[in-house]
């Protein structure tokens, strides 16, 4: 097998499977010396590959730590994760945790495994829960953390803070108070010496931070943090890790295939070049056919929308439930589904229409703009102003939800 890129459908891609992603991370890097940044991306577009290899592969001037938070619910559970994972990046600091924290890490072992690490600070936070308290104790850990660093910034890489902090709100007015507050905290941060020469935050989300951070009415704590959205690859790029795949796996490819790709697949984001590679292979390997611009067409209409590839597009569709109020997720749906159904769009007046039927007298035009908007944000729709038209934020998710969701 030559050295390449190779499939890479679920998980996070990282080392050689981490592809092209240049641009995106130098831009990344320039923002990072002078503020911090929101990594904004649809589900499956490479936004965690991004952040991974931005922890993997810093610049010199940078010291980053990633943070997994999608599965966290409640402050005391921030609280754990982020000491839990600046202790796992810098050891020495336990020395430090009697005198910053408490008489629970009195006896602690440098050699004590993050596990149990973890038990030790659950109880302790559950001993003594005051966010008062905890906030002051961690901004002396981190301290602590940049005088070992220096002269190095510190990154500290969210990824999936927008799930979390919707997390916080499901938990009702406890958690929405909570997510205010850890808001309100880091901008804190952002703002202060010694933070705010010497520490930067990503903030990594596959929905739309603005849209969670509206419903808290705090816009004001993100206002002085950057954007940058990872989009799909550039046509030539999509081309040459095309090639790269095929080439991996020691398949002659003709430019007639790659084109029939490029066209089938319409938008070129990373995990669906690879799952029509992955099947177009799979069928020529099962079937004995060479591969063709006819089996490229068979493949996308038969295969790549299957049971097989299918669960990795439901997250789409669960999350609406999940991160929207019922009677929006119902009306989003419905709107979701008369787009589904046409590749010429929908008029806003139209899906207003939608909207009023599934929202009664609950329905008013200012709340639909900002569903709208919401969604757009979310990555599943997007706004032609100019003629006044909506339509689903690319090709292929159009067709995965016509076949599972149409109807």
């Amino acid at each position: 097998m030559k050295e390449g890129p190779n499939i890479h459908i679920g998980p996070p891609a990282w080392g050689r499977d981490f592809f092209d992603r240049k641009e995106i991370i130098d831009q990344c890097w320039d923002a990072l010396k002078n503020s911090s940044l929101i990594l904004s991306a649809p589900r499956r577009y490479g936004k965690s590959s991004v952040m991974l290899h931005l922890r993997n592969n810093p610049q010199e001037e940078f010291y980053p730590i990633y943070f997994e938070l999608e599965d966290h619910f409640s402050l005391n559970g921030f609280i754990c994760e982020f000491v839990s994972k600046v202790i796992e990046n810098d050891r020495s600091l336990i020395k430090k945790l009697k005198k910053i924290f408490s008489k629970a890490f009195e006896k602690i072992n440098i050699e004590i495994s993050i596990w149990e690490f973890k038990l030790k600070m659950k109880k302790a936070i559950e001993e003594e829960g005051d966010w008062e308290v905890w906030k002051e104790r961690i901004a002396r850990l981190m301290i602590e953390l940049l005088n070992n660093k220096k002269p190095r910034k510190l990154v500290f890489i969210f990824d999936e803070f927008p799930l979390m902090l919707s997390n916080f709100i499901n938990e009702g007015q406890k958690g929405k108070d909570e997510a205010i507050k850890l808001l309100q905290w880091l901008r804190k941060l952002r703002h202060v010496s010694p933070f705010l020469e010497n520490i930067r935050f990503i903030f990594g989300g596959s929905i739309g931070i603005e849209k969670v951070i509206s419903y808290l009415k705090a816009t004001r704590t993100i206002n002085d943090v950057n954007k940058i959205i990872i989009g799909p690859f550039e046509q030539k790029v999509a081309e040459d890790f095309i090639t790269k795949l095929f080439k991996v796996k020691e398949i002659p490819i003709d430019k007639q295939v790659i084109q029939r790709i490029m066209k089938v697949v319409g938008t070129m984001i990373p995990i669906y070049l690879q799952i029509m590679i992955d099947s177009i292979i799979k069928e020529s390997m099962n079937t004995g056919r060479p591969i063709t611009p006819d089996l490229v067409n068979e493949c996308y209409e038969k295969r790549v929308h299957g049971p097989e590839y299918k669960r990795y597009f439901e997250d789409y569709y669960d999350r609406l439930w999940r991160y929207y109020p019922d009677e929006d997720s119902k009306s989003v749906k419905r709107m979701l589904r008369e787009l589904a159904r046409t590749s010429d769009g929908v008029s806003c007046n139209s899906l207003f229409s939608i909207y009023q039927e599934e929202m009664g007298n609950k329905g008013d035009r200012e709340k639909f703009e900002l569903l709208l908007s919401a969604i757009e944000s979310d990555f599943y729709i997007e706004r032609n102003m100019a003629e006044e038209k909506v339509y689903f934020h690319n090709k292929w998710l159009k067709d995965w939800w016509r076949i599972y969701h149409g109807s």
